[in-house]
């Protein structure tokens, strides 16, 4: 028996649904995936599923790479994920995934097969100009972004407010390994303020790497809510503040850095 496949249906199809598997995975696995990751992750498991296929090679051989090798690519390219123990339940949880999709998409190919090369290639076409919209509009907002990156900051810790005066630091890239969540940074003496509202149980600490390529550990912890507000108001709800070993920032001018991210 032959059976005639078409390399673009399969690729696009496979992508499709590699990066379905991904993002679902990503909504239930604490992991600092980002969207273009999970395009990556999907590209590279369809590209690799489609060489492995039409590569010849033993059955047997081409059973492993397909189970192995493309899971395990999508799973640290497409979750970001470095550990081993973190990588084997992604890896875990990446094939459930995939199995319970690939029940929907059987089911959905019994009703709708004669469109699915429509509609994979929509759905691919559609990611991609959802990136390309999402980054022009980043590019926009700095171009018409004020010179003046000062915020006024209200933090909620126990349910006191804390007036803080803040810059918006566009050099802090600084995120949660665990959740992903962008971390804004306040100093010493601010800290000070609201400390006897911070147990010690509420630190966790954080790895990081300084101007000077070091790596270091940053005590952080997580609030109510944030407010800030200057040209434009932000509420953030229980975001993540590390804290400095500076007194202050901006000669005493500034006492936190916000995270571009959130503003």
């Amino acid at each position: 028996m032959q059976y005639e496949v078409y390399l673009d249906v399969l690729f696009l199809e496979n992508m499709m649904m590699d990066f379905l598997i991904l993002l679902a995975v990503k909504k239930v696995f604490p992991c600092s995936a980002t969207y273009g990751s999970l395009l990556a992750g999907s590209f590279t498991g369809s590209l690799l599923t489609c060489a492995i296929l039409f590569f010849p090679c033993p059955v047997w051989t081409r059973y492993i790479l397909l189970f192995f090798l493309v899971n395990s690519c999508m799973t640290v390219i497409g979750l970001k994920i470095r550990t081993f123990p973190v990588f084997f339940k992604a890896w875990i949880l990446l094939y459930l995934a995939s199995f319970l999709l690939g029940g929907i998409m059987s089911w959905l190919r019994l009703y709708f097969g004669k469109f699915f090369r429509i509609i994979s290639f929509l759905f691919t076409l559609g990611i991609c100009g959802f990136f390309l919209l999402y980054h022009g509009l980043l590019f926009l907002k700095k171009l018409w972004k004020s010179q003046d990156h000062s915020f006024d900051v209200i933090l909620t810790v126990n349910g006191k407010d804390f007036h803080l005066k803040a810059f918006l630091d566009s050099g802090n890239h600084l995120s949660d390994p665990l959740t992903g969540k962008p971390v804004h940074i306040i100093s010493k003496d601010a800290c000070q303020k609201i400390s006897s509202q911070i147990s010690p149980g509420r630190l966790r600490y954080i790895p990081y790497r300084t101007i000077q390529k070091t790596t270091s550990i940053l005590p952080v912890f997580s609030v109510k809510k944030m407010r800030i507000t200057g040209e434009s108001e932000f509420l953030i709800q229980s975001p993540l503040i590390g804290i400095s070993e500076q007194k202050n920032f901006g000669n005493g001018k500034y006492e936190m850095l916000l995270h571009p991210e959130d503003c």
